[in-house]
């Protein structure tokens, strides 16, 4: 059903979406909560949960804020579909508040630094895919068919960081932060506003559009 609801997610967002049902039970302790149960109370306790809920898999620790507070997005997302549904009679997703992200800095390349990568000579696979993700925004597990493995680059880069790139350099070129958003698959707006801060004016007006230099 959750497949069918979201066929046009990425993976990634399918997984976000599994791992808040996960977390769900441990909330309830394998307990079925029935529709007549979700109050106010309940959603404030779940919220709470949120703050100091454990890793998945075998990662150890507590999730992140901003990872609480997607996934508390998620859940909200969930009881508003309920009562558009008829499920629920009042609208509880409106009433509890949104658990804030914190900033952080995201590490990007910049125009300059993706046409060095074109033309340094390395394995021809890597190249193109790390340039289609900083083309495209497209996360790492949503081409995984391509086998990455490492970029060699001065900066401490993962692959995610193309996504980054991708972001930073719509939104210095011009495009409007609600596409860059809806490029990115995010379910708030919020989330990308953390890429518009390291745009700063200079920037915008240097950069006009994405150009690579693959003629080698």
């Amino acid at each position: 059903m959750q497949r069918i609801r979201h066929a046009h997610s990425s993976d990634s967002i399918i997984v976000n979406w599994r791992r808040v049902h996960e977390l769900l039970k441990i909330f309830t302790k394998g307990n079925t909560i029935l529709f007549s149960q979700i109050d106010l109370k309940m959603v404030e306790a779940f919220r709470h949960f949120l703050m100091n809920a454990p890793q998945g898999g075998t990662k150890r620790g507590t999730i992140s804020q901003n990872t609480a507070a997607t996934y508390f997005s998620i859940f909200k997302a969930g009881l508003k579909q309920a009562f558009i549904d008829g499920y629920l009679t009042i609208d509880i997703s409106a009433k509890v508040k949104d658990i804030q992200e914190k900033e952080s800095r995201r590490e990007f390349l910049t125009v300059g630094e993706l046409n060095r990568l074109a033309q340094t000579p390395c394995d021809p696979l890597l190249k193109r895919a790390a340039l289609f993700s900083a083309l495209t925004g497209i996360r790492h597990c949503d081409i995984q068919k391509l086998k990455w493995s490492e970029v060699e680059i001065s900066k401490h880069i993962t692959f995610h960081c193309f996504r980054h790139s991708y972001a930073t350099l719509q939104l210095a070129g011009g495009t409007d932060i609600y596409t860059v958003s809806k490029m990115l698959g995010h379910t708030n707006v919020r989330t990308t506003r953390v890429y518009a801060k390291v745009v700063d004016e200079k920037k915008e007006k240097a950069t006009e559009v994405i150009k690579l230099d693959l003629s080698t």
